[in-house]
């Protein structure tokens, strides 16, 4: 690994700050720099958004992600909201067509799909890891 590696914050600690806290706080740091360039770039005002979906393969954040999203951007009450969490890989496709379906359904002129997996929500501490032979040891590590 070299300079050009990134870890998020929660890796910057030993051991790792695996926290329901530190998830939202990586959350924020990918959603709102990603968006506010999305909005920027389509130049579309944000009371034209109708839907926001967001999917996230492990992560159940509360308050929801789409919750966050919509009162960090100031977005209004009538904004559906699908928050897809827990779902693995799927989710991604899963979102896309919720967003086509409420478009379908609805007269919306746009929707907002983020799709994220916060490092930190997959980070877990366990005391058991396989070793050389294939045997459990024991250990306090970090798996991913």
């Amino acid at each position: 690994m070299g300079n050009e590696t990134y870890f998020p914050p929660l890796l910057h600690h030993i051991p790792p700050a695996a926290t329901h806290v530190e998830a939202i706080r990586e959350a924020h740091m990918l959603f709102f720099p990603a968006l506010d360039d999305l909005f920027a770039k389509i130049g579309v005002p944000l009371s034209s958004v109708g839907v926001v979906v967001v999917n996230c393969s492990g992560f159940c954040a509360t308050p929801s992600l789409s919750a966050i999203i919509t009162n960090h951007y100031g977005m209004p009450g009538d904004v559906k909201t699908c928050n897809l969490s827990g779902m693995g890989c799927a989710a991604g496709a899963i979102g896309v067509n919720v967003a086509a379906n409420l478009l379908r359904t609805h007269a919306m002129s746009y929707v907002v799909i983020v799709r994220s997996s916060p490092t930190n929500a997959t980070a877990t501490r366990g005391s058991e890891r396989e070793g050389k032979e294939g045997k459990r040891g024991k250990r306090d590590d970090v798996a991913f």
